[in-house]
């Protein structure tokens, strides 16, 4: 078999014949459809990146959120703590005074023991 300029056997059948037509089935395997395909993996993965940042944004809007309430119940028990430090400080004044007024001898002790159970 002679090569006649071909540059390999598998070559030898390009033309068959006397037509001297071309006779070959040319093979594709550029992958066509697969753009399809990675645009949906695109589009998925972006979808995934924008689920994720969202998560995140509302991890640190909770966050934000969770001190706030945290410093506005604060604010709120210090309040409360001074009022009651108030009311416990008047009612020991007042069962203070009433003693000091039975003692002297112008009320009865019915009154103290009223601001006594008052201050309790």
């Amino acid at each position: 078999m002679s090569s006649a300029g071909l540059g390999s056997n598998e070559l030898n059948g390009l033309f068959g014949g006397s037509t001297a037509a071309w006779r070959f089935a040319p093979q594709i395997t550029l992958p066509i459809f697969d753009a399809g395909a990675n645009r949906a993996n695109l589009k998925v993965a972006e979808v995934d990146r924008d689920t994720a940042v969202a998560l995140y944004e509302k991890a640190i809007q909770t966050a934000f959120r969770e001190v706030a309430d945290a410093l506005a119940q604060r604010g709120t028990i210090d309040g409360q703590l001074a009022a009651q430090q108030s009311h416990a400080a008047a009612a020991a004044e007042t069962t203070r005074l009433s003693q000091a007024r039975y003692d002297k001898g112008v009320d009865s002790y019915l009154a103290v023991l009223d601001s006594q159970r008052a201050s309790t």
